[in-house]
């Protein structure tokens, strides 16, 4: 078996005590478990909060059989008549007493052909699946699919950061101290506490910082905080076609992380009277995301446009 090197992945939470999210949330999950009756359900909020390591983790606990679905490498119709049908439409052989799972992540890429479709689908396979959503933007998930759903948002209030942020510093010490990594406890807890709760984000800087340097200190408070930017940027720039591919064939990033990048990432790589047009774009084609059937074709189509608008 293959050593799993990505800490964001290693130190994954399996279990819904280890999930670090507020104790009322964590305390209804475990309450599903308990009775093991699970309603179809939706997880909202920013990215690297913990949607889909609650899902998995709510799941691995009923010991249910499952499938993950990245909704924005799959968006259409022909994703469910191909992966969603076939295994919602049989009983589950590993757990008969307990439903199916369809993981839909980043469900807010679906199509709204394939968001209409699915609630039939839901309904239809009621008795032997049930359905776990993530999404960033529940604004683009239409009404009738949200109806199906308990919705949870997994924003943090005020009231629950300390809490959180001090559960999560812990984890990270627990982490670098298992890998032999030295740090420094006042610029680890500053670095958490400013990307806090992007905590997929936090790992992988972590991870980064320390495979460089060897320890964590207060250098990593003017590490570059975005490594996407800074790698397409000067590939746009260059006109670089070839790179551009490369860049997106062997990235795992989502193209709402791409798109956010670009646009937050403007000022500091293009000139100021540029800066409009390519905000224009990145509005364009983060619309067409919500709708493609190929996001790798969506994304270098949109760098295509912004090569050909930016001036060297």
């Amino acid at each position: 078996m293959i050593e799993q090197t990505l800490w964001v992945e290693k130190y994954r939470p399996r279990i819904l005590d280890d999930c670090v999210i507020p104790d009322k949330l964590k305390k209804t999950l475990k309450g599903f478990v308990k009775k093991n009756e699970i309603p179809n359900i939706m997880f909202t909020g920013t990215q690297g909060t913990g949607k889909t390591t609650c899902a998995k983790a709510l799941i691995r606990e009923l010991n249910a059989e499952y499938i993950h679905i990245n909704c924005s490498e799959a968006s259409g119709k022909a994703m469910i008549e191909e992966s969603v049908i076939p295994f919602a439409s049989t009983i589950s052989i590993q757990n008969p007493d307990t439903p199916k799972f369809i993981l839909c992540d980043e469900c807010d890429y679906l199509t709204s052909h394939a968001q209409a479709t699915l609630r039939g689908v839901i309904e239809q396979f009621s008795l032997t699946t049930r359905f776990i959503f993530t999404a960033n933007y529940p604004e683009r998930i239409i009404a009738a699919l949200k109806s199906r759903c308990t919705h949870f948002d997994m924003s943090i209030d005020k009231a629950d950061k300390p809490e959180l942020l001090m559960q999560f510093y812990k984890r990270c010490a627990n982490i670098l101290q298992e890998n032999n990594v030295t740090f420094e406890q006042k610029p680890l807890g500053i670095f958490i506490a400013k990307h806090f709760p992007d905590f997929r984000k936090i790992i992988n800087e972590l991870q980064s910082y320390s495979s460089a340097s060897g320890s964590i200190d207060a250098g990593i408070l003017t590490l570059a905080t975005d490594t996407i930017a800074n790698s397409l940027f000067p590939l746009l720039k260059d006109k670089d076609f070839d790179g551009c591919r490369k860049w997106v064939s062997e990235n795992l990033s989502s193209p709402e992380d791409v798109f956010t990048s670009l646009y937050n990432n403007l000022k500091d790589f293009v000139e100021p009277q540029q800066q409009p047009e390519l905000i224009l774009i990145l509005a364009q084609y983060q619309d067409y995301a919500t709708r493609v059937a190929n996001q790798q074709i969506n994304l270098m189509a949109c760098f295509v446009e912004i090569m050909s608008s930016l001036k060297q």
